[in-house]
């Protein structure tokens, strides 16, 4: 499973059903406070995280993630509308595997990044 968390309901359902289509299933909510309640029951295979999100700051909810060490091997990735270099620098300090600024990529460049997480390939 792959748990979506974006305060924007257009953004977070429109990126779960892309994911569903290709055989991903997917949880898509809205805040952070709820999707660490969620963790709680769940692991997801990877977690997809805009930066802006109701409850908890982005920031703060990767490093939320990443201090539990049951998801210290989960993938994360910051899917945001934020350019700024710091933000990405402050992610990846977070935590984050991935930086994907909304809308520079297209659909299928996003599955097969979140793919590539997934399966990661194999040391030779």
């Amino acid at each position: 499973m792959i748990l979506v968390v974006d305060g924007d309901i257009q953004a977070g359902t429109s990126l779960e059903r892309v994911l569903k289509y290709r055989d991903m299933p997917t949880v898509f909510v809205q805040d952070g406070m709820e999707a660490l309640s969620l963790l709680e029951m769940q692991t997801p295979a990877l977690v997809i995280t805009e930066l802006d999100i109701r409850g908890i700051d982005g920031l703060m909810f990767i490093r939320a993630i990443r201090k539990d060490s049951k998801f210290n091997q989960m993938p994360i990735v910051a899917l945001t509308a934020d350019f700024a270099d710091e933000s990405r620098r402050a992610a990846f300090a977070a935590g984050a595997e991935e930086y994907i600024v909304k809308g520079t990529i297209g659909r299928d460049s996003l599955v097969e990044r979140i793919r590539r997480l997934l399966n990661p390939p194999k040391p030779l």
